[in-house]
Formats: structure tokens, C-alpha cells, sequence
């Protein structure tokens, strides 16, 4: 062998051993290894020639404490953004079992997320509750086995609703186990989004009131045309505003779409990260319960 061709094959093999580990998997393919649960940004970011660069990456796993591997992967799932202002940035499924990847080419800029983590039918199984930035985009930097950043991660990315795992059965003793684990890190019990005590209060507050009383406004783009929704009575109101929520993304509901003002509202855009609009999409995601 010549020595050009050594020098070649040492250099090649110092460069993957940087990022973790081998690879079976094929290109562009969503089966195999390919370094599940170490930090996409060390090798997709211009630095390794044969990398392809991307500006956001993570591994999805069934179990919060997944050791760096294959182990415990979940497959057929990837990740999605929600932006503050109510746009989204939809992943692609990475090369390997549990990766997902994706190049934002719009500007982000100081705008936060929510990151949530999607099935192969493109529903929300999980959703991250704090809110993320531009600096957190190397997902398994943080995502880690104890957790890691500021705030701290729970722990792996998982593919089942870690938050609603945490809480507590009201009858019975046993432990959740939800995901086919238990999990091991906090003693906190999920926070639950209440319609009477959470929602509708932001409804009011919002003064959605003041169009969706007891005789609802009309509106002016279907003359004479009343708004059908009306929130006037706290013990009518779940029953009004359930008619406007779908099963699915909290997005595809028009509560939320015509609220932010994704779609026309004659009330404008009213809801936002700031006052409401992420209390009410947890409580689609949870269900939207009369509770």
C-alpha cells in the first residue's frame, strides 16, 4: 500500500471515530446505526468532508435514559418545530434508526420554539414545554442520559408523552409506564391543563367575551350573520368552544388558527405564546377535557 493511500485511510478512520462510532446504515436511509444519541452538530457542520451539513438534528428514543446506540430507538418518528408565531419547521427522517434532521433555510432569528415530536401519521405524540431558541438546535447536546442545558432536558428525546407519564394514576398505586418505562428522573407530576381552571379564564380575560357573549357579535364579512360561538356561560362555554377543536396538532384547530391569526378573525390575532396561546395548544394536546 502506498503511503499517500495510509495517510488516507488513517485520516478517514480518526475523522468517524470523532463522531462516534460506525455506520451501516445506507445513504439517506432511515435504517441501520449511524451515531444515535451523539451531537449531530460535531460532524454536520461543514467540518468533515463527507458529512452532509445540516442545521438541526436529534435521535428519538423509546426510553429516557437510552445509552448511545440502537438499543432502544424509535423508528418512524421525526420532529417538528412550532415557532412563537405560530409557523412551523416539519424534519426529515435521518440517515439511521431514531434520527432526524433538517436545514432551515427561512430565518429564525430570535423567534423561540416549541419542539414536539411527531408520529408516522404526522400526529403530536410528545411535546417539549420549554421553550427552546437558535442555540438549542443540536438537540443531542442537551438531550442526553440525566439531562444537560439550562433549563435542563429531562433526559433522552422520547416517543411517548413524557410529561402526561410523570403524573400520577388517581386511583390505584401503581406507577405509569407509559413508553414501556418508568421514569427516573424528577418527582414532579406533569402540569395538567384544566378548561375551567386554565382556559376558559384566558378566554375571558382575552375578552373574546366581549364578541362571543350571550348574543355574539355579528360578523361583518357574513352580514347578518351571527359568530356561533359563545362563551358567556362558564358552564356552556367547554361545549361551544369544543366545537371549534380537532383531534390532532393543536394548529388544525380552528381555536387556535383563527385565534393567532393564522386564518381570518374579524377579532384579530389575540392569542400568543406570551398570554395563552401555548396553555391552550397544551390543552388540545392533552385531549381538550372537560376538566
Amino acid at each position: 500500500m502506498k503511503i499517500s493511500h495510509l495517510i488516507s485511510l488513517i485520516i478517514a478512520t480518526l475523522l468517524l471515530t470523532g463522531c462516534g462510532g460506525g455506520d451501516s446504515g445506507g445513504d439517506g436511509g432511515s435504517i441501520g446505526t449511524h451515531y444515535q444519541g451523539f451531537n449531530c452538530a460535531q460532524c454536520h457542520n461543514g467540518t468533515v468532508a463527507e458529512a452532509r451539513v445540516f442545521t438541526s438534528g436529534g435521535t428519538i428514543f423509546s426510553d429516557l435514559n437510552a445509552t448511545n446506540s440502537t438499543l432502544k430507538v424509535a423508528t418512524n418518528y421525526s420532529l417538528r418545530l412550532l415557532l412563537e408565531n405560530n409557523a412551523t419547521v416539519n424534519y426529515g427522517i435521518g440517515r439511521g434508526s431514531g434520527n432526524a434532521n433538517v436545514t432551515i433555510f427561512q430565518a429564525i432569528g430570535a423567534l423561540k420554539y416549541t419542539a414536539q415530536v411527531l408520529n408516522a401519521q404526522g400526529v403530536v405524540n410528545s411535546s417539549i414545554k420549554n421553550s427552546h431558541d437558535a442555540t438549542r438546535f443540536d438537540c443531542n447536546r442537551c438531550h442526553v442520559v440525566g439531562g444537560a442545558g439550562v433549563p435542563k432536558a429531562p433526559g433522552r428525546i422520547v416517543s411517548y408523552d413524557y410529561y402526561n407519564s410523570l403524573r400520577q394514576p388517581t386511583t390505584g398505586g401503581t406507577t405509569p409506564t407509559t413508553g414501556g418505562t418508568t421514569p427516573t428522573t424528577g418527582g414532579t407530576k406533569a402540569v395538567v391543563i384544566s378548561f375551567a381552571k386554565d382556559v376558559y379564564p384566558i378566554l375571558t380575560k382575552l375578552y373574546c367575551i366581549g364578541c362571543h357573549g350571550a348574543t355574539p357579535y355579528p360578523n361583518p364579512s357574513t352580514t347578518g350573520t351571527p359568530n356561533t360561538f359563545s362563551i358567556k356561560s362558564q358552564a356552556t362555554a367547554y361545549t361551544e368552544v369544543k366545537r371549534f377543536v380537532l383531534v390532532g396538532p393543536p394548529t388544525t384547530s380552528r381555536l387556535i388558527q383563527k385565534g393567532s391569526g393564522t386564518i381570518t378573525h374579524f377579532g384579530g390575532k389575540i392569542l400568543k405564546t406570551s398570554n395563552g396561546l401555548t396553555t391552550i395548544s397544551d390543552w388540545i394536546t392533552q385531549g381538550a377535557k372537560n376538566n
